[in-house]
């Protein structure tokens, strides 16, 4: 009664004959029930509580990032570059070489002064209907349990071979620089030289298409032009790259910085010399097990046209938005600010600032290596290339794969093994995305303009499998109950509206016959959209809009009180991780 059935064959039989198989799994398990259900979370938040403001800081605390800018110095001089950041002295795990310092930065930007090696063949050119995918191992910072050690067995695609995360197979060790410099060559630096090659740069990114993988899908030679125009003598830009990762259904930043830190800061580099950047900074979640990991891997590396710093931010959902991070890099407060400005026209210390995801960024650096051509053979026309997606939730191998932008929601699915029982809806674009039901909505392609023309949004390419048998209400209740607790307050929709509609959510998941609650909750996500000083407030309506229409049916049978699902929400094993401010914003 209320609950969602499993998609029937007849439904399967109406949709592609090539996708098939993947909703046919909904239907059919291909293991036992329950398999799978009970598998740990992978996600964890970690960060201290906020330190008095004046008081010292200590290095498990956290540090207030100096000041980037550098006073403006007269054209002509040559000036010393002094650091912009003290490195903090970060906690070194038990075992771990202490990381080392930043090289000095080089007096000549992209001066080519070694030879670009041999690019690693282009892939096999093979008819295949869609992309396969390499699922990739899942590292922990402690010691490996026999399950972690068996999901690191790559399974590698034998269609398409994958271009991020291109020879990593069965490890989950981090490749050096010369490991890396074998699986994809050097960069072309002496292509890319001088002013000339920084406007190819710019150019060769507009060509390709390539839009950021963050979430919003923004065309990243815009964001470039936006910060050249902004830029001045005495207003150098910054290069931010966000690799936060805030959305707790999301692994594939993570996942990339494991498996490919160089090519990440392959493209930091090539950003920071396509804007004119004096300054680079990779912004980590404080706690995270690639801090040490990632300071090392700048330190192995030479000839970049800036320093590149790894500086640790508060883990909290909305601190990862762009604005959050110029304004904890400018203030040490990482909370969003209102815009506009945009952070490319006034961001780090007032200054024209690129922020751009790790994927984006790694993205760039194969295109530098290749063409703007190679880059389009995969993907659609308005989003082209490849994407690293999470697929989690009731299926049999969860994790993190990559596949062609405009892949079928049911081939994510088939990829991952399978559903692990029947599924009701899937949970597409992270906790400020949206819920499609099954079996209507298995066949969407994951590109931004079909999701567009479906209205909803692509979001952080994560899909979370709803177990047919779970309450989507008691789920929904309990992520918007979350992202409610992680609103910065800084507006009257996150500091009243969200809180007023997760008590509403709780109350309808529960039962509770009132006669005004579902005018109420609509009435109240209405005055929520929109008004909100940065975009966390849409995003919480968008889900629990997109609950009240994909569990309809459930809707009317709770609001008779009649609930349907089971009460501890075990669908999604990383609910039992999702604890509210974890940590202060500074």
């Amino acid at each position: 009664m209320g609950r969602h059935s499993a998609p029937s064959a007849a439904a399967a039989a109406s949709s592609t004959e090539e996708d098939q198989p993947a909703l046919a799994a909904l239907a059919a398990p291909l293991l036992p029930p329950g398999a799978g259900s009970d598998r740990p979370s992978r996600h964890v938040r970690q960060g201290p509580d906020a330190a008095r403001r004046g008081g010292p800081r200590t290095a498990a605390q956290g540090h207030r990032p100096e000041a980037v800018v550098d006073p403006p110095q007269p054209r002509g001089e040559a000036v010393p570059r002094r650091p912009a950041y003290r490195r903090p002295a970060w906690p070194v795990p038990e075992g771990a070489a202490p990381p080392r310092a930043v090289p000095a930065p080089s007096a000549t930007p992209m001066a080519g002064t070694r030879p670009a090696a041999p690019i690693a063949a282009a892939e096999p050119e093979t008819e295949v209907p869609e992309t396969e995918a390499t699922r990739v191992p899942e590292p922990r910072p402690a010691a490996r349990s026999e399950l972690t050690a068996a999901s690191s067995r790559a399974t590698v695609g034998q269609r398409k071979e994958p271009r991020l995360l291109a020879g990593w197979r069965n490890t989950d060790r981090m490749p050096d620089l010369a490991e890396h410099h074998r699986r994809h060559g050097e960069l072309p630096r002496a292509e890319f030289a001088g002013p000339a090659g920084a406007a190819r740069l710019v150019e060769l990114a507009d060509r390709a298409g390539l839009r950021g993988r963050g979430g919003a899908g923004f065309p990243t030679a815009r964001k470039m032009f936006s910060v050249l125009e902004s830029a001045s003598a005495r207003r150098r830009p910054v290069l931010v790259a966000n690799g936060c990762e805030g959305d707790p259904t999301s692994e594939k930043d993570r996942v990339l910085l494991q498996g490919a830190p160089h090519l990440v800061l392959d493209g930091i580099a090539l950003a920071a010399h396509a804007v004119g950047a004096d300054q680079a900074i990779l912004c980590l979640h404080r706690g995270s097990p690639l801090v040490t990991a990632m300071e090392r891997a700048v330190a192995e590396r030479g000839g970049d046209p800036c320093e590149i710093h790894v500086v640790t931010v508060p883990g909290r959902f909305v601190s990862s938005e762009a604005s959050a991070l110029v304004r904890y890099l400018t203030e040490g407060d990482a909370r969003p600010s209102v815009s506009p400005p945009l952070p490319s026209q006034r961001g780090v210390q007032g200054r024209p600032t690129l922020v751009d995801n790790v994927e984006t960024l790694a993205h760039l650096a194969l295109i530098a290596r290749r063409d703007a051509d190679w880059f389009r053979a995969r993907g659609t026309e308005a989003s082209p290339g490849t994407m690293l997606a999470t697929v989690g939730g009731a299926v049999h191998r969860p994790g993190v794969y990559e596949v062609d932008l405009g892949a079928r929601a049911g081939h994510l699915l088939r990829l991952a093994g399978g559903a692990s029982e029947p599924v009701q809806a899937l949970l597409l674009g992270g906790l400020g995305g949206s819920w499609l039901p099954l079996p209507a909505r298995g066949n969407l392609a994951l590109s931004h303009e079909a999701c567009a023309a479906a209205g909803v949004g692509l979001g952080v390419a994560s899909l979370m499998a709803l177990p047919a048998d779970a309450c989507g209400l008691a789920v929904t209740s309990a992520l918007v109950a979350y992202l409610a607790g992680e609103s910065a307050n800084q507006c009257g929709p996150c500091m009243f509206g969200l809180p007023s509609v997760a008590e509403d959510l709780a109350e309808l998941a529960a039962g509770s016959v009132d006669p005004d609650l579902a005018k109420r909750l609509e009435r109240r996500l209405g005055v929520v959209l929109g008004r909100g000083a940065c975009a966390h407030p849409d995003g919480t309506v968008r889900l629990a809009a997109s609950a009240l229409d994909t569990f309809a049916s459930d809707v009317a049978e709770h609001l008779r009180g009649r609930p349907c699902g089971r009460p501890d929400i075990t669908a999604f094993p990383m609910l039992a991780s999702l604890t509210s401010a974890k940590g202060g914003w500074r």
